[in-house]
């Protein structure tokens, strides 16, 4: 994955808190399903199951017309893995937009490219959208059992092991 600097997860965060503005929703509070259905994206989970490696599919505009852009999320995830794919697919729809595009994320992301970079940005917009930065550090303060602070927010141990390492990292 593509390393992402530190001006460019403060322009993510920034995408986040506009999104909580527009919505007036944040997670947990909310469910994330009512976060994206605040933007008119439809979510549907599809089988997969000829294309193991999918996770998730974002598209962006029905190439018959239909102006509203689905999430598609493979249905055999775990739940935590809905989740966070979920909110990855949602960052790829807020910070890489193009209308006639359907994004497939099935690629071999360990080359430094634009679409490795475009991954982690997406993963980073997931786990900052899923695990606020401040309900964290006060989750934290309640308990240090990671798989209690895990289920809190929905998503899986590595997911807030990795936030904590962002935000001790870049202080932000």
């Amino acid at each position: 994955m593509a390393l992402l600097t530190s001006d460019r997860q403060i322009q993510i965060d920034s995408a986040i808190e506009d999104i909580k503005l527009r919505s007036g929703m944040s997670y947990p509070e909310n469910g994330l399903l009512d976060i994206v259905k605040a933007f008119n994206i439809t979510t549907l989970e599809m089988d997969f199951s000829k294309f193991p490696t999918v996770k998730g599919v974002v598209q962006y505009k029905n190439k018959q017309g239909d102006p509203d852009p689905k999430i598609f999320i493979n249905k055999d995830l775990p739940p935590e893995g809905k989740t966070f794919t979920l909110a990855h697919e949602l960052g790829h729809y807020f910070l890489h937009p193009n209308e006639d595009k359907l994004r497939i994320d099935h690629f071999d992301y360990s080359q430094q490219t634009k679409e490795s970079l475009e991954e982690s940005e997406a993963n980073y917009f997931a786990a900052s959208l899923l695990v606020p930065k401040e309900k964290l550090l006060k989750t934290l303060s309640l308990t240090n059992d990671l798989g209690v602070v895990a289920s809190y927010f929905g998503v899986s141990k590595p997911v807030i092991e990795t936030r904590i390492q962002w935000i001790k990292k870049n202080n932000h």
